[in-house]
């Protein structure tokens, strides 16, 4: 069993390592934000929202990589994710666009 957790925990360290590369967060930003880009209009169209997606995206994964290989797994809400529901509604889009853009991004997540 010992042998086993420390060989997992070799995985997670070079995962963490190979993923945190800045062309690997920029790939993996790419594929969840081409996801929501694809699946939401609004963000496809609406500049503004797009950067404060792709900026969540990226703080989410990060955050995501930092917390890994941590003994205790922890989340919370990046910052740059709160701004995402305040930009759609400065926007005027209504709720659902929120849902969608969080339902896009979370089977792009699972595609990964």
């Amino acid at each position: 069993m010992m042998a086993i957790d420390q060989e997992l925990k070799g995985w997670i360290a070079e995962f963490v390592g190979a993923q945190s590369e800045g062309s690997a967060v920029e790939t993996w930003v790419n594929h969840v934000l081409g996801r929501i880009v694809d699946a939401v209009p609004q963000v496809r169209d609406d500049a503004a929202l797009q950067s404060v997606v792709r900026s969540a995206c990226d703080a989410h994964w990060r955050s995501f990589l930092a917390n890994l290989g941590q003994p205790t797994q922890t989340f919370h809400l990046v910052q740059e994710a709160r701004e995402v529901p305040m930009v759609v509604a400065q926007h005027g889009y209504g709720l659902p666009v929120i849902f969608e853009i969080y339902t896009a991004g979370e089977q792009a997540v699972w595609e990964f």
